[in-house]
């Protein structure tokens, strides 16, 4: 892709983390609707006390599961979608997601690449915040690191 005589890159969401977080979420869900469906099994029991203890587990699990692991799933679910949509894009100007915030190339204070060959994180630094980028979530990540190191003065650069 081409911008202003200057080479661009675009960086979507790699597959592997959105399976991933999509996959957490449609367990959750499921197992929420599972202890719903089941709760009829598991009537309260007759005394709280330490001999009903498995039934007041019982009870308490399929009855109150759905509670916390609903909406634990719906919120995976969301920032999965939302994450699914988002695109990263350097081009001779700067670097930003899509439909957010875009730092100038000279308004980047440090790129700390220390991690590098470690861990595949790059680390942007401006004035305002710290910018991570991973190399494991995002597609065309050599390009991307090619494209902030051809655009960064050297004495910005920590590696």
């Amino acid at each position: 892709m081409e911008n202003n005589g200057n080479a661009s890159v675009e960086c979507a969401t790699a597959k592997d983390p959105l399976i991933r977080t999509f996959a957490i979420a449609a367990l959750l869900i499921v197992a929420g609707a599972w202890c719903w469906m089941d709760k009829a099994k598991y009537p309260a029991p007759e005394k709280w006390d330490f001999k009903h203890i498995n039934e007041a587990m019982n009870y308490l699990f399929n009855h109150y599961v759905p509670l916390v692991v609903w909406p634990v799933g719906a919120v995976l679910l969301i920032i999965a979608a939302r994450a699914s949509r988002r695109k990263l894009v350097a081009d001779g100007d700067g670097i930003g997601y899509c439909c957010g915030a875009k730092y100038k190339w000279e308004n980047i204070d440090c790129l700390d690449a220390t991690e590098l060959k470690t861990k595949g994180w790059v680390f942007l630094e401006t004035g305002e915040k710290r910018v991570k980028l991973d190399g494991w979530k995002l597609t065309n990540f050599k390009a991307l690191v090619e494209i902030i190191e051809k655009n960064l003065p050297a004495e910005k650069k920590k590696l």
